[in-house]
């Protein structure tokens, strides 16, 4: 048995990757002074609430190598595919715990993406194990997928794009006016880019998503 590994940044949820037998390795929240591992446990709306009151937007560390190794440890071979190695340290941290094992046992993937374009890359990888394709086989096949994946959200306010210096307080302002929404996207190179802007509502922005 292959065992598949994500992280937590894939979106699963509890129910879903139970169902798939995909180990979640949980990237770490900071709220303030607070740390908290990123479990199924620290919901949106809690962040969400953080933000609100403290004026502060969370911040997030990748899972250090030692609580990788511990995961990798497990008995057989392993194929963790994380988030894009360009918006977090988790991919390279699972490198250097896969190079204390023996060659070949654990294979890291670089996704170049994150949450559900992550998640559906991990969903892939559980699905050829369940067909009996061992690890080698999984790798270059999630390898050959990843171009063919792009994972794009819609934005409702500007305000956290401004918490985060991304975004002037001008045009923040002048967004929340005119009801503009950035649709972010996943780039091929595994960075985060502005795909289009869409004036009107959430359903108008959702559907731009589709053409």
């Amino acid at each position: 048995m292959v065992n598949i590994v994500t992280d937590s940044t894939a979106d699963l949820g509890p129910e879903l990757a139970a169902r798939h037998h995909i180990h979640v390795v949980p990237l770490w929240v900071h709220l303030g002074e607070q740390s908290l591992k990123d479990d199924f446990a620290v919901t949106p709306e809690r962040l969400f609430e953080f933000a609100e009151a403290s004026n502060e937007l969370p911040k997030t560390a990748a899972p250090s190598v030692a609580e990788f190794m511990q995961v990798f440890g497990l008995p057989g071979e392993t194929v963790y595919i994380g988030i894009s190695s360009r918006l977090s340290a988790s991919v390279m941290n699972g490198r250097n715990a896969a190079q204390t094992f023996e060659e070949g046992k654990v294979r890291v993937i670089d996704s170049l993406n994150l949450s559900t374009g992550l998640g559906l890359l991990a969903l892939k990888a559980a699905d050829l194990r369940d067909q009996g394709k061992n690890a080698k086989e999984i790798e270059r096949a999630l390898t050959e997928a990843i171009p063919k994946v792009q994972m794009s959200f819609a934005l409702d306010t500007l305000k956290y794009l401004y918490m985060g210096g991304r975004c002037t307080a001008l045009q923040s302002l002048v967004g929340g006016v005119l009801k503009i929404r950035p649709v972010i996207s996943a780039r091929p190179d595994g960075t985060l880019g502005v795909k289009d802007k869409v004036r009107g509502t959430r359903k108008r922005a959702l559907e731009s998503m589709l053409i």
